[in-house]
């Protein structure tokens, strides 16, 4: 899952952590940068 900026990260949980260009993309964003965020997640697995 990828997360966005304004998204509160209590309510993502507390295991999971939020690392910028990873699994999280901080708004305003371009698409290459929520592109890059969504190749690192489908290529972890």
């Amino acid at each position: 899952m990828i997360y966005s900026s304004g998204y509160l990260a209590e309510e993502a949980g507390k295991e999971v952590t939020l690392t910028e260009g990873r699994n999280y993309v901080v708004k305003p964003y371009r698409l290459a940068e929520l592109r890059r965020a969504v190749r690192t997640m489908l290529d972890e697995g």
